[in-house]
């Protein structure tokens, strides 16, 4: 997923989200996601 995540921002966010609504958990970018979020915080 962290190939996604460098090569295709948007499509990897909209998956990060459609994973959490369908509450798949396990296929999580979780690297990414806990930066992402520690950035919104900056």
């Amino acid at each position: 997923m962290s190939v996604l995540y460098d090569r295709d921002y948007g499509l990897w966010a909209e998956q990060m989200a459609n994973f959490l609504l369908a509450g798949r958990f396990a296929e999580l970018d979780i690297d990414n996601l806990v930066e992402e979020i520690r950035d919104l915080s900056k």
